[in-house]
């Protein structure tokens, strides 16, 4: 932790977690090589290192912790692997200038959704686990933010970057309600063809979308998915 010697980082492959905040504020840091069989990040485990401009995750990594990445701020280009089960809220927030991303699901873990049985109408976190900010996190409204509703009178300001172009989902089987809503400034987005619902207000206003790529076909599409589009 704040150990701005450091320069590079690499771990050997008997590496299989990294705890809560081990590397938070090296931010001379320009290059991580991760282990091999790395399984957990811990949160704000790389917060605020600054100078890392690309980020190789392996392929046996599971679980995202809750800032983890926060304000690496230099990548242009992340692909989440296959094998991620969650990534917890703002994981990512502070990659500013994110123009692709590449991911398994959206939101907290495949299948979540916007909604919950929880008695508290007011629980935002889990009312959010659906919508795609989820993983970029929450910001005041007065910030550069995404505002995504959660359910129809419930909603929340998102630090999604407005550099980011390109989305591509590898792995979700339902785009839950309000999942892109106000994604203006993405181009494209691509769905896999394991994907059979895609529920009302999916992508609203999603004005910018010039390429909407499903490779396989859904079998419900919610009211108003596509709406200002």
């Amino acid at each position: 932790y704040n150990c701005k010697a450091f320069t590079e980082i690499n771990l050997p492959d008997t590496v299989t977690s990294i705890g809560a905040s081990v590397f938070a504020g090296c931010n001379n840091v320009e290059a991580v090589k991760f282990s091999a069989n790395l399984d957990s990040l811990g949160s704000n485990a790389f917060a605020n290192c600054y100078k890392l401009a690309e980020l190789n995750l392996p392929t046996k990594l599971t679980t995202i912790g809750s800032y983890a990445f926060y304000n690496v701020s230099q990548v242009k280009e992340l692909e989440i692997p296959d094998s991620v089960i969650t990534i917890n809220i703002g994981a990512f927030q502070g990659m500013n200038s994110l123009e692709k991303i590449t991911l398994p699901f959206v939101g907290y873990s495949r299948g979540s959704t916007s909604t919950s049985s929880s008695s508290s109408i007011y629980s935002s976190i889990t009312y959010a686990q659906g919508i795609f900010g989820y993983i970029f996190g929450t910001a005041e409204e007065s910030e550069a933010t995404t505002s995504q509703n959660h359910c129809e009178y419930h909603k929340n300001n998102y630090t999604i970057p407005k550099a980011l172009r390109t989305v591509t989902i590898t792995q979700e089987t339902r785009i839950d309600d309000y999942a892109f809503q106000n994604c203006s400034f993405l181009t494209e987005i691509n769905i896999p063809d394991t994907v059979t619902y895609i529920d009302s207000y999916a992508f609203y206003n999603c004005s910018g979308l010039t390429n909407f790529i499903v490779k396989g076909t859904a079998t419900s599409i919610g009211s108003y998915a596509f709406e200002d589009c």
